[in-house]
């Protein structure tokens, strides 16, 4: 399951070193607390939007605007603002496309059986993420280095 946590949290670590070396960044670590306030901030209006208008209608753009915003990392210029812009850009849609939408259509979908609707979600698909993702992300940034398509 992709979202903040499995994507952002998870896979951030692997990626400061590279990214400040990169652009000669020393602060880097201050957009994941960006993104981390933001989405701290955000999660109560986000959590009712999808009361009022359902997960359905929520999820897909924010789904849409997370996957942007990370693919936009691999375009990154050497100004910083950018990179901090687009980690508050990921805070704000991060619960949207994770576990806060999910669990709302979990819960209704399983009424009642929602502690094993829960326990399941919860258990499996959360914790295969925080246990897989990093290891992935090391992985490809081994295989495919960064910054591929930078010219020379």
């Amino acid at each position: 399951m992709a979202g903040f946590a499995s994507l952002f949290v998870y896979t951030f670590p692997v990626f400061v070193k590279p990214i400040s070396a990169e652009f000669h960044w020393e602060a880097i670590s201050l957009g994941f607390g960006l993104a981390a306030i933001t989405l701290g901030l955000i999660s109560p209006l986000l959590g009712r939007l999808i009361d009022r208008f359902g997960p359905r209608r929520i999820i897909p753009p924010c789904m849409t605007v997370f996957a942007c915003a990370i693919a936009s990392l691999a375009l990154l210029r050497p100004q910083l603002w950018q990179f901090y812009a687009t980690c508050i850009l990921i805070g704000l849609v991060g619960n949207g496309a994770a576990h806060l939408a999910y669990s709302h259509s979990i819960s209704t979908w399983f009424q009642r059986q929602l502690g094993i609707a829960g326990v399941g979600y919860g258990g499996s698909g959360l914790r295969c993420n925080a246990a897989t993702h990093g290891s992935v992300a090391c992985f490809l940034w081994a295989s495919v280095r960064f910054r591929c398509m930078k010219s020379h």
